[in-house]
């Protein structure tokens, strides 16, 4: 680490005759190697931790929930699919170009910060919510929003309960670990309501709970509620989302603290997916454009000008290698919760901000 304290804001290797006197002084000297330590700093290569360990293994280790039909599950092939799994996939192919050199390790809501803290896996892809607590205090760093959710109630409609005001002393099934709880909490003793908690492992244990009436709600990520319902309601139709929503989460995958160059790389990744969609590049047209078009901003996305992947210790043609894999933002979007998925989750807040949604990539220069 260098810290500069001395260095003049207009510091410059051209001297007046005025300042020859003083350029070998201590404190010009101080500046100048200061300056060329962060120089050498700048330039040197990307050689993290994290991605060493994964390069010498071979292969990501993500960690997943492994039960959501959104998110992340597994086939009765042994195949894995969902939004986070996606990402992984995506992530794997930019760094190997082959989207199947990739471990997947379910891992519950209340074990996952502290698995991912002790290196049992690389990335933690588990829908897991963006917050300060946990950006602050976990040992972990959040990568970049990858979903928007509602987070809401949801009852039975046999009940009759039609808003959160039929709610005090009701009894909650909730997922332990899940930031959910606190929530609630806030809400609850704001209306100065009381209620109990039955807690459950896996946010299905939960749900099933709900439906056979060993609770009277649950307050969670819709998004997740809609998946479950789909795969594991015996009755879908008595299933109810209360219209009052308690704001908006964005999901995120994290990473353990102390590696900036696999978090950068972790981010990138991702904000690329959504940069894809807006240039146009799906699935089915990257290696065309790649190999044909003139826009100047695709060619330098997809590596065919330019060093952006240089950048990340990457291969230049990075993104193209992620886009081949998965397709875009919106395409995974699609195949995982929208019409094609049978959950068909209208996008909302996750469509690009150009179309009145909340997803836009950083500069891609």
């Amino acid at each position: 680490m260098h810290i500069c304290f001395d260095a003049p804001h207009d510091f410059t290797p051209t001297f007046t005759n005025r300042e020859r006197e003083r350029k070998m002084s201590p404190k010009f000297l101080k500046a100048v190697l200061c300056v060329a330590g962060v120089t050498m700093v700048a330039g040197a290569a990307h050689a993290g931790a994290i991605l060493d360990g994964i390069k010498s293994r071979g292969e990501i280790r993500c960690g997943v929930g492994g039960t959501s039909l959104a998110f992340s599950r597994v086939d009765g092939k042994g195949e894995w699919h969902g939004l986070d799994v996606d990402y992984c996939k995506a992530l794997n192919a930019a760094v190997f170009g082959d989207p199947t050199k990739l471990k997947f390790k379910p891992v519950s809501l209340e074990q996952r910060f502290i698995a991912l803290r002790n290196g049992e896996f690389d990335v933690l892809a588990r829908d897991s919510g963006l917050f300060l607590t946990r950006d602050t205090t976990l040992g972990v760093s959040v990568v970049f929003p990858n979903f928007y959710t509602p987070t809401g109630f949801t009852v039975l409609g046999d009940t009759n309960i039609k808003s959160p005001d039929q709610l005090n002393g009701a009894t909650f099934c909730q997922s332990r670990g899940d930031g959910n709880a606190e929530i609630l909490a806030t809400y609850m003793k704001q209306r100065g309501f009381k209620y109990k908690i039955v807690q459950h492992e896996r946010l299905e244990e939960g749900f099933k709970a709900l439906e056979a009436g060993r609770c009277d709600a649950m307050l969670a990520s819709l998004a997740d509620i809609a998946g479950i319902k789909t795969t594991l309601s015996k009755n879908p139709d008595n299933i109810v989302f209360l219209k009052e929503v308690l704001g908006s989460i964005p999901y995120s995958p994290y990473v353990a603290k102390g590696d900036d160059e696999w978090l950068a790389i972790a981010r990138w990744v991702l904000i690329g997916l959504i940069r894809a969609e807006e240039l146009g590049i799906t699935k089915d047209n990257v290696e065309q454009l790649a190999a044909s078009s003139e826009n100047l901003k695709i060619r330098e996305f997809l590596g065919v000008d330019g060093k952006l992947g240089e950048k990340l210790g990457l291969p230049r043609d990075f993104m193209r290698k992620a886009i081949a894999a998965t397709g875009n933002y919106g395409e995974i979007y699609e195949r995982n919760l929208g019409a094609k998925s049978g959950i068909n989750l209208p996008r909302g807040q996750n469509e690009l901000a150009a179309k009145g949604g909340l997803m836009y990539a950083w500069p891609f220069q």
